[in-house]
């Protein structure tokens, strides 16, 4: 990476960067069993050109496989090394990952060139510039990994490769109107990018604008607003990801419950997703270890998502309290077109709903199963959601204080949180809920931290973190232990002691009462985001954690 920035003339300056980025990944998969060299190493029969018993693969004789060793597993120590190295392979998959980013723009200060307005103390600012971004994917797996030969691998990796790139115009600035004079504050700011992107041998344009405006009656209150119009292209990754076979379910509601108990779905609703009424209610569809396959993959025809937001907030700091800062924000987010990956079971409960198109993403194989060859999965490719939105509303607050006690020390308070309202998800879950495809949405969520500063320099403080309970969105869940996460609430210490000023210490333990988690059963956790029966980007899944560093300044 490297850059130049500087001035052109007075009220005018520059800044141009370029970078370029290389990353390599190499994973390699030791002693995986191949399932063509397995299928010849258990067909084994006696040599007939050799007076004794003479066990031999049949590959061996008919000469498909002269390397072949018998795989004996029906005798107490019969499978030998050799064996073994005949059957064990490795599975490599290679890759490379490229970015190119060049960057330039120029800032004006309007108040150089008498660009103000009479009642403000700054002028008009703006900036201008340009990007381009290039990204390249290249997936290379061995043949192994290519014809799905090692076992227990799911289907067929095959290689891939793809590129995309983007030319982008921007504008942006920031007008003042009035400035500490017969009323405090009134800015407006506005925003403009252009966008062209070249996918492969396809090509679009995205538009993205802004606009906001603050205004302070008096110095001790400020309101804002703003509204933005925000688009996400498909990253490399959602477009060139491998498409392929992997495990991604941990039910059919088809095939029979524990026990023989009988399916969850009707016969009907089964023959809608391909099953035959033989098939409906056989053994064979259930697999005993839930795990069942999804066909997943990256999708190179995906289109930008659009984003609308809303924001709405007041700022007060009343110089009747010094150190006092309060905040209060309303948001509406809305987001079209998404991009993302449905959840496995959303398609069955849209297919049971009447959603060809749903069930057309489920596909059996020969035997009516969607685990027991790789013929039979859930298509889940990442594709655009064009009928469906994410949608989320709610308050965020936060507030600080900060006052010193003469030469006691100096008290800090502060508090963040966020009142979700009405959320929209792809499968339907709200406010308060979730379900097997969605984490837990709490409601109420806050940080507050209280801390005392010393002379000496020693500080501590202690924080209290909630998440509000939620409930099982899916009707289907009847066991009480799984139908709600309760309320979380985690309690942290922390210490900072300054040794010199370039020398500091620090340390503490998050969730002093070592509070375990909630558990949830695997019917109930989304396999994208839990983690050992629970979601570990929420809740404290290590239980106690303490940590000490150190920091020396230079």
């Amino acid at each position: 990476m490297g850059g130049i920035r500087g001035d052109l003339l007075k009220g005018i300056s520059y800044d141009a960067s370029y970078q370029y980025g290389h990353v390599s990944s190499s994973d390699t998969h030791l002693n995986d069993f191949s399932v063509s060299r397995l299928t010849n190493a258990v067909d084994v029969i006696d040599n007939p050109a050799t007076p004794a018993f003479d066990p031999t693969c049949r590959s061996v004789l008919t000469g498909t496989d002269p390397n072949c060793v018998p795989y004996d597993i029906f005798t107490t120590g019969g499978v030998t090394q050799g064996a073994l190295n005949y059957l064990q392979v490795p599975a490599i998959r290679n890759g490379t990952l490229q970015e190119t980013i060049a960057h330039a723009d120029m800032t004006i200060a309007g108040a150089e060139y008498g660009l103000k307005t009479p009642w403000a103390e700054n002028g008009i600012g703006f900036n201008i510039g340009a990007e381009y971004r290039k990204e390249a994917s290249d997936f290379l797996p061995d043949i192994e990994n290519q014809t799905g030969d090692l076992a227990g691998n799911g289907g067929k990796t095959p290689p891939i490769s793809g590129q995309f790139d983007v030319r982008e115009l921007f504008a942006e600035t920031q007008i003042p109107i009035v400035e500490h004079n017969f009323i405090d504050l009134l800015q407006i700011s506005a925003g403009y990018r252009y966008s062209s992107y070249k996918v492969s041998d396809s090509t679009f344009s995205t538009n993205t604008y802004k606009v906001g405006v603050e205004f302070a009656p008096i110095r001790d209150i400020r309101f804002r607003a703003s509204y933005n119009r925000a688009v996400r292209a498909p990253n490399i990754i959602e477009l060139f990801t491998p498409q392929g076979v992997v495990l991604a379910g941990t039910s059919d509601p088809c095939a029979p419950g524990a026990g023989g108990a009988p399916p969850q779905a009707t016969l009907a609703q089964c023959q809608m997703t391909g099953m035959t009424a033989a098939q409906y209610g056989s053994p064979i569809t259930r697999n005993p270890s839930n795990q069942y396959n999804g066909f997943l993959g990256g999708n190179p025809n995906l289109s930008p998502e659009k984003a609308d937001s809303v924001t709405a907030g007041v700022v007060i700091q009343p110089r009747w309290i010094p150190g006092l800062a309060l905040t209060a924000d309303y948001f509406n987010i809305k987001v079209k077109n998404v991009i993302g990956t449905e959840a496995y079971g959303n398609v069955f409960t849209q297919c049971f709903a009447g959603d060809a198109a749903e069930c057309a993403l489920i596909k059996r194989d020969q035997f009516g199963t969607l685990w027991a060859t790789s013929d039979g999965y859930v298509t889940l490719l990442t594709r655009n959601f064009s009928g469906l939105g994410l949608a989320t509303k709610g308050w965020d607050f936060s507030g600080s204080y900060s006052r010193k006690f003469g030469r006691v020390g100096t008290l800090n308070a502060s508090f963040i949180g966020t009142l979700q309202g009405q959320t929209q998800t792809l499968g339907g879950v709200g406010t308060g809920q979730f379900d097997a495809d969605v984490y837990p949405i709490s409601k109420w969520r806050h940080k507050a931290r209280v801390g005392f500063t010393m002379p000496n320099g020693i500080a501590i403080s202690g924080q209290w973190r909630h998440f509000s309970g939620a409930k099982q969105a899916d009707p289907t869940i009847t066991n009480p232990a799984d139908q709600r996460v309760a309320a979380q609430n985690y309690f942290d210490l922390a210490m900072t002691v300054r040794i010199t000023s370039k020398f500091n210490l620090r340390f503490g333990a998050n969730n002093i009462l070592d509070k375990a988690p909630p558990i949830l059963p695997s019917e109930t956790l989304a396999p994208t985001l839990g983690n050992g029966n629970t979601y570990p980007q929420i809740y404290d899944a290590l239980g106690r954690y303490m940590f000490a560093g150190v920091t020396v300044d230079f």
